[in-house]
């Protein structure tokens, strides 16, 4: 009768433990949960950051294109304008020619008439 006491305290005991064991495990599984779940939720807040800050760069990236799309015409627009004023500056050198050799002829034109 004493042997089935002393196995029935022991089982006692060893259930004991492991009520001890499962609840110690279940807590560091709840506290691996939770670190689970913060990492993912750290993660997901991480790719969201990612995510914006991707859509800000080809924002940028879109802008800059944009805008060496609109300088190259702006550059084309000024080669022209430049074309057009050289242009326009031989057109008025001409003019000026032509005025003096009429300024000359109107000048000889006018000594013949008076001698």
């Amino acid at each position: 009768l004493q042997i089935e006491r002393d196995l029935v305290d022991r089982l006692k005991g060893d259930m004991l433990r492991l009520e001890n064991d499962v609840q110690a495990a279940r807590s560091e599984a709840t506290e691996a949960v939770g670190k689970l779940r913060r990492t993912t939720e750290d993660k997901d807040a991480l790719s969201i950051a990612l995510e914006k800050e991707q859509d800000k760069y080809n924002r940028e990236f879109l802008r800059a294109c944009q805008f060496e799309a609109e300088n190259a015409k702006f550059a084309e627009m000024s080669k022209a304008l430049r074309d057009m004023t050289y242009s326009i500056e031989d057109s008025v050198s001409d003019y000026e020619t032509k005025c003096d050799m009429l300024e000359h002829s109107l000048k000889s034109l006018a000594k013949r008439l008076e001698g």
